[in-house]
């Protein structure tokens, strides 16, 4: 009998350290972009404004879409990625710094950029609220 114990005993101990070595929490699936606003276009003559993005990512492809005000929805990612392959506008994205810059904003106005990035046959949507500087003049 004292055996028996013992090989089931031994027999737990080995399924549960399989049990925990496959439940390794060390993978890649954590935060994959931080997104921060480098720059608006704030020179001394503002006649257009643009905005820089710096995303940190992990070599996904990503696309972005920029929304009027801040208290906007977020699409969900595959609508963002789909539009965004229909202009081609898919950026592919390297390991690290990644630069985007948004043209063709308006002054004096806020919006939010959202950004989907494709990770496999997931979608990971981020966003960042900006407001432009006013026109100095007009043109």
């Amino acid at each position: 009998m004292r055996k028996l114990y013992r090989c089931l005993f031994l027999l737990s101990t080995l399924v549960l350290a399989g049990g925990m070595w496959s439940c390794s929490d060390d993978d890649d699936e954590t935060e994959s972009v931080v997104i921060t606003q480098t720059s608006t276009d704030e020179t001394s003559e503002v006649y257009a404004t643009s905005a820089t993005f710096k995303l940190a990512t992990r070599g996904e492809s990503f696309a972005y879409q920029v929304v009027e005000g801040a208290d906007a929805t977020a699409p969900a990612g595959e609508v963002i990625y789909a539009e965004a392959q229909e202009n081609n506008m898919v950026i592919s994205a390297e390991d690290g710094d990644n630069e985007v810059t948004v043209y063709g904003l308006e002054g004096n106005k806020t919006y939010t950029v959202f950004f989907a990035l494709k990770k496999g046959a997931e979608y990971i949507v981020k966003s960042q609220t900006i407001t432009t500087p006013a026109y100095t003049r007009l043109i």
